[in-house]
């Protein structure tokens, strides 16, 4: 017997921790439910009237017994109904720097008649939040988690339990979402930027005349001469779109790893992550050389917020 409860939870736990694609719906067979220590007392007080009532033949202790056992059997049912077809719709968090909080946000949809109240999100480190879902409603909540190490962070167990509308039972199903969080490397070091890297008069070295190297696209404004749209990347997306190219006079900035061979791997790491950001802020046109393949491309120059994170992905990731 003992063997066959061990076979059980090992089986339950490895449900419960296997990762799940989003959007998912808690069902039956995921919801468990359970007495809370005032579920028990109140067990205990109806075996306690039901046996006092039989033993004197009483029958009102009889009856009060009876209808203390079908108030908790109700109650047991609204408790597990609060949490049916509860849909998890999406978990997502923005990349952090390692050592800060990860904010993982979550929302909840209730495609039911049914309001939801009293449902507690957490996860393994007991960090909760409370929160009542209307029917047919979404409800948005977060949660924080520390970031440790850079690269992919997996999303952590998340425990959605409810205990309305008594507190007589908690009812609870375990979701392992197949969200990642990226985590860039923590920016550290005190050697200065590379020479040979100088802001173009613009500021960030980018123009939009056709003179030099294609750097990508961005949203047309207006004012903006119709000579400079890509009328086939425009077609393709319905939407005007304007070719960006480099200024021929830009000094171009790489920033090579070979530059700083002389530290340990993590240590150069953290070197050129703080190199992206104050090349960024500078405003210069600056690309990345790592000395062994990454699994982002990062030899390409550019600047601004997608370009930043193209080069802190390729660190995080860098093996």
């Amino acid at each position: 017997m003992s063997t066959e409860s061990e076979h059980l939870r090992s089986r339950l736990l490895r449900r419960s921790q296997r990762p799940r694609a989003l959007p998912c719906e808690l069902v039956g067979r995921n919801i468990y439910i359970l007495p809370t220590r005032v579920g028990w007392y109140y067990l205990a007080l109806i075996a306690i009237i039901l046996l006092g009532a039989s033993h004197y033949s009483n029958s009102l202790g009889l009856a009060v017994g009876f209808l203390l056992m079908a108030l908790g059997l109700v109650a047991m049912l609204h408790t597990q109904r609060n949490l049916l077809r509860l849909q998890i719709r999406r978990v997502h968090a923005a990349p952090v720097f390692a050592g800060d909080q990860a904010c993982l946000d979550i929302e909840l949809v209730n495609s039911t008649r049914l309001d939801r109240y009293a449902i507690r999100i957490s996860d393994e480190s007991s960090q909760a939040q409370t929160l009542t879902i209307a029917a047919g409603a979404r409800q948005q909540t977060q949660l924080y988690l520390p970031s440790r190490r850079r690269g992919h962070m997996p999303c952590p167990r998340l425990r959605c339990a409810s205990v309305y509308p008594l507190g007589l039972f908690r009812a609870w199903s375990w979701l392992r979402p197949d969200t990642q969080i990226l985590v860039y490397p923590q920016p550290a070091g005190t050697a200065p930027l590379p020479q040979g890297g100088v802001a173009a008069p613009q500021g960030a070295g980018a123009t939009t005349a056709g003179s030099g190297e294609f750097m990508g696209h961005r949203a047309y404004v207006a004012g903006d001469s119709p000579r400079l749209v890509d009328w086939k990347a425009s077609a393709r997306i319905d939407t005007l779109l304007i070719s960006q190219y480099s200024d021929p006079g830009t000094q171009q900035l790489w920033l090579d790893e070979a530059l700083l061979s002389h530290l340990d791997q993590e240590a150069r790491i953290a070197q050129l992550s703080r190199w992206v950001l104050a090349a960024e802020q500078a405003g210069l046109l600056y690309g990345l050389r790592l000395l062994r393949a990454a699994p982002a491309p990062t030899s390409r120059l550019g600047h601004g917020a997608a370009h930043r994170h193209a080069c802190l992905k390729a660190l995080a990731l860098y093996r």
